[in-house]
């Protein structure tokens, strides 16, 4: 399991980036991986999947 922060949100446009603890990757998200709701700022645990456009962060919740 990743952690790291919301960076940014929209929950109108159902996507988002997070950044990762440690080595400040951005991933992409999109709201239907994101268990529960998330906004920008939010600590959250996640995974990573390997997209069309590269890695993105799946099974996204805050972190407890």
């Amino acid at each position: 399991m990743h952690k790291g922060k919301v960076k940014f949100f929209n929950a109108k446009n159902k996507f988002g980036f997070i950044v990762e603890n440690g080595t400040g990757r951005e991933f992409y998200v999109h709201v239907k991986d994101v268990t529960g709701t998330i906004a920008e700022g939010d600590e959250v645990e996640f995974e990573l999947e390997e997209k069309k456009k590269g890695p993105a962060a799946v099974r996204v919740k805050k972190s407890a």
